[in-house]
């Protein structure tokens, strides 16, 4: 089903929770299908978090050129060199900010551990930060 994108702040940094994936199958696979319908219709963007559209879980999708990922209650377990990446996000419509991000990561993607280098890296640490309670505009480079 597609589903409006949040912008309201208040709500992107309400906490998330992780999926219970003995009990829950069937609201992960709801949860995964309104992102995808969402991302689809909305025509622009790679990646997409639940809260993004009103689920308050740690799940997150990236489909596009740089591959399909869906992130399942992950955790950033190790991380590369810092660089620094210009991104937008489908919430904050017109902001873009540069940001501190890592040129490789390995996460724990439900117990799966998988290694991503440069975009898809960064794209799903934008993720991420998502699932996490996050935005860009938190991540934001600061001058020195």
């Amino acid at each position: 089903m597609i589903k409006s994108i949040v912008t309201d702040m208040k709500q992107l940094k309400q906490p998330c929770i992780e999926i219970n994936l003995e009990t829950e199958q069937e609201l992960l696979k709801t949860i995964i299908k309104d992102l995808e319908d969402t991302l689809a219709y909305n025509g622009r963007g790679i990646g997409l978090a639940a809260n993004q559209i009103g689920y308050q879980y740690k799940i997150a999708i990236i489909r596009g050129k740089f591959g399909d990922v869906n992130l399942i209650n992950p955790k950033m377990i190790e991380k590369g060199e810092s660089i620094t990446f210009l991104e937008g996000c489908l919430s904050l419509p017109g902001i873009k900010a540069t940001t501190d991000r890592y040129n490789s990561i390995t996460i724990d993607n439900n117990g799966k551990v998988e290694e991503y280098r440069e975009v898809i890296g960064i794209i799903i640490q934008h993720e991420l930060d998502h699932c996490n309670s996050m935005l860009i505009t938190d991540r934001k480079r600061r001058s020195r």
